[in-house]
């Protein structure tokens, strides 16, 4: 027996066009987010983009796997709650030059 696939979802490669996404808004912290469901594997994912305006170089985005015993009780509001008590998440944007990597614990949005 051969191993088991990896997703793509699950390398980092935060592709938009591999999701379909549901936009829940924006939370107290002007951060976007969304929901994303890959299009391969069918789970779903918690992503938050944030970015200061006033700073080139300061985009993060964060994406989650979410647990199904969660997915109902996704809001804009408790995004930086439940990524922060995930095992792990993936981390990217401008703020770390474009890299991909992985995450635990709480968002560092402002440091």
């Amino acid at each position: 027996m051969g191993e088991a696939q990896i997703c793509a979802c699950e390398t980092g490669a935060l592709r938009f066009d591999n999701f379909a996404e549901t936009d829940l808004g924006m939370d107290q912290h002007h951060g976007e987010v969304s929901l994303n469901r890959c299009r391969q594997c069918r789970r779903l994912w918690r992503q938050y983009y944030h970015a200061q305006e006033a700073f080139t170089g300061s985009g993060r985005c964060y994406r989650g796997l979410i647990p199904p015993e969660l997915e109902n009780s996704i809001t804009a509001d408790n995004a930086l709650e439940v990524l922060g008590k995930l095992d792990g998440y993936l981390c990217g944007g401008s703020r770390l030059d474009g890299q991909i990597v992985k995450g635990h614990g709480p968002l560092d949005l402002f440091p």
